[in-house]
């Protein structure tokens, strides 16, 4: 057992029913790819957040549950769950962006296209007020390339090709956006037929 997942492990035993203390133990879990005891923790930190007095609780419990939601798409073949994860967290906090762009990532798994695009604009329209998350080292930037590159596959397949075909054109011709995000563009542009 490494040192980190020792020291969250007595943080924990500690103070089973902390925020804090199950989100890290949880953190840790994840980290070790043992998700099911990281999902459980994430789970633990949401519902006993709620009785605790401490700054910036909603979003914690939202990243909590974001989390959970994560650790269940690894586990593969849990959309249902995953969905009712994230939607609980946009619930609790409705202004975290990055809850639109995890819902969407489910949504185009599910091929369910139109949810996928309003998803995406939600997420875009919430950018205005983007913080980042505590376990995310994602930018402003890298979120909103992200949104952008969604809402193009989704345009795509509800039939909006021509519009798809230009956000995918300007994405591969933005400055500093994710070279995989560039890429699969390049490649879904090659994809796309001429009309």
């Amino acid at each position: 057992m490494n040192k980190s997942l020792k020291d969250r492990l007595v943080e924990f035993v500690q103070n089973p029913y902390d925020l804090m203390a199950n989100f890290n133990l949880g953190l840790e879990y994840e980290k070790e790819n043992q998700l099911a005891s990281g999902l459980s923790h994430y789970l633990r930190a949401a519902e006993f957040g709620v009785d605790q007095d401490i700054y910036n609780k909603k979003n914690l419990i939202s990243e909590s549950l974001l989390r959970a939601a994560e650790c269940l798409n690894k586990l593969g073949g849990r959309h249902f769950s995953t969905k009712s994860c994230i939607m609980h967290a946009i619930s609790n906090q409705p202004n975290i962006a990055q809850s639109y762009l995890l819902l969407s990532k489910v949504y185009e798994q599910t091929r369910e296209w139109n949810e996928c695009n309003y998803v995406c604009n939600i997420g875009l329209a919430m950018m205005h007020n983007f913080s980042p998350l505590m376990y995310d080292n994602k930018t402003e930037d890298d979120i909103s390339n992200e949104f952008l590159f969604q809402k193009a596959v989704s345009n795509y397949h509800i039939g909006r090709t021509q519009l798809a075909k230009k956000e995918f054109l300007e994405l591969t011709e933005k400055k500093g956006v994710q070279s995989w995000i560039k890429d699969a563009s390049i490649r879904s542009l090659k994809a796309i037929r001429p009309k």
